[in-house]
């Protein structure tokens, strides 16, 4: 396993684009249990991705609709404590 102490200098000079990285990765892939993504894993994950943003404009819309409605609900509470305070009008009073 490498070290995860390992300097800068060292990480620096690690050929990460020959023989041994290829190698490496393999063996990475072997004692996790993964393996190279396919065609068909990346045409997963881009649908996954167009779900993942439907679903967020999707929240966006309501969270814009729910501030909508609150904003009108003050204006409303507003306009009645207005109302309110200022005491009876003669179209109210009785």
């Amino acid at each position: 396993m490498t070290d995860p102490q390992k300097s800068a200098e060292e990480r620096a000079s690690y050929d990460w684009a020959g023989r041994a990285i290829t190698r490496h990765r393999s063996e990475i892939r072997a004692a996790y249990g993964f393996r190279e993504s396919s065609e068909d894993d990346q045409a997963l994950l881009a649908e996954w991705l167009r779900t993942m943003r439907e679903g967020a404009h999707v929240k966006r819309s309501l969270a814009n609709l729910a501030v909508t409605a609150l904003d009108r609900l003050e204006t409303l509470v507003r306009i009645a404590s207005s109302a309110f305070s200022a005491g009876p009008t003669p179209s109210t009073a009785s």
